[in-house]
């Protein structure tokens, strides 16, 4: 297993986490932390893959680190709706990034 599948394999772990506290109304603590872990993951893992030669990955990627950025944000300023629009919006992009680069 390479470096990056180890990193995704992190985010999909946070990613998770975060999942299941949007579903009980992100009354889970720490969940605004666990975006910013989020955040740090993706782009350690995103920008250091050689899979950025690929315009169509790097736009997947910048959406991602932007929506989980978002997400973020939502959660310190306690918009749980906002919170939850961007939690969708980041599954969706990560969907269309697996779909067409995942193994």
């Amino acid at each position: 297993v390479d470096d990056f599948a180890l990193s995704m394999s992190a985010v999909d772990e946070v990613f998770g986490r975060l999942e299941d506290a949007s579903k009980t109304g992100w009354t889970t603590p720490g969940s605004a932390a666990e975006a910013a872990e989020l955040v740090d993951l993706l782009r350690v893992s995103l920008d250091g893959t050689s899979l950025n030669e690929d315009l169509v990955f790097r736009r997947l990627a910048t959406g991602s680190i932007e929506r989980a950025t978002a997400l973020e944000t939502a959660l310190v300023d306690g918009d749980r709706d906002a919170a939850l629009r961007q939690v969708m919006a980041l599954a969706a992009t990560c969907s269309a990034c697996h779909d067409r680069f995942r193994n």
